[in-house]
């Protein structure tokens, strides 16, 4: 090693055991033999670079577009025009779940919503951007667990009874187990609901049957329903591409209620 670098004879195996070409040396086509190098770099590397988040001046930023997979969906990240952001501050940029883009400075702090970080960059007093620090990386380990939050849908449960809903829909070529399901955000008193939990469009109590709500008496209550562990494990359906886990109202509240349902789960290719 020199200088960190490997010897040039070994730098020219590994390029070309990654199929990238050389330059040739002292010859009159070397422009395009160096675009060509740069292509066959950027193509390598190109799936990496969607949402990344670049200058295209000194004032200004914008996001690169590309495809990407936001949980086992797959989305395409068209980009708008450049942004000028805030001079003498630290400026935050995201993904939002809708596939658009938010920006703030960072007094005002991230998205109290689902979202997506891409990265933070520093303006200085002349509107000049001085540093871009890429979160992708931080963002894409923060989801490394493989059970995350899939959804979060608004549920009322004083709904008649056999009312459905759907609180997500598998996506195309991918195959979902159900870990859990958070209620929160209760309006009122839920006491006298009880629900199921399941396949949608038919019994919809695959997952869990009748859920007796009772202890949900207050807006300030919460609940995790999922199966519980036991020497011998508890099998559930796993949902294909397409069809949806819903919620079922058994029995109603029996006056205004509504609450937040959080689903949990894994999402595995079909």
């Amino acid at each position: 090693m020199l200088n960190g670098y490997p010897a040039v004879t070994d730098i020219e195996t590994l390029l070309a055991a990654e199929g990238v070409e050389e330059l040739g040396d002292n010859n009159s086509n070397f422009r395009t033999e160096w675009m060509q190098f740069l292509y066959r770099l950027l193509m390598r590397t190109k799936f990496a670079a969607a949402l990344n988040v670049y200058c295209p001046s000194s004032t200004t930023f914008n996001i690169v577009g590309g495809t990407y997979n936001y949980k086992g969906a797959v989305k395409t990240y068209a980009p708008g025009s450049a942004v000028d952001p805030t001079d003498n501050d630290t400026t935050y940029i995201w993904l939002n779940p809708d596939n658009t883009i938010g920006s703030g400075i960072d007094g005002s702090g991230w998205p109290a919503t689902e979202h997506f970080k891409l990265a933070s960059i520093v303006v200085d007093s002349s509107g000049v951007i001085t540093a871009i620090n890429d979160l992708r990386g931080y963002e894409l380990l923060k989801f490394a667990p493989s059970v995350v939050l899939l959804s979060s849908t608004s549920v009322n449960l004083n709904a008649a009874a056999d009312t459905e809903t759907v609180l997500y829909t598998v996506p195309t070529g991918k195959k979902l187990i159900v870990e859990k399901v958070v209620i929160r955000g209760l309006s009122a008193s839920a006491a006298l609901a009880v629900i199921t939990l399941g396949k949608g469009g038919g019994a919809c109590d695959e997952f869990l049957g009748n859920q007796t709500l009772s202890n949900l008496n207050g807006a300030t209550k919460a609940a995790i329903l999922q199966a519980i562990p036991n020497a011998t494990p508890v099998a559930q359906t796993i949902l294909a591409a397409t069809e949806t886990f819903s919620s079922e109202i058994t029995t109603a509240a029996g006056s205004a209620c509504t609450a937040i349902f959080d689903l949990f789960g894994i999402l595995i290719d079909a």
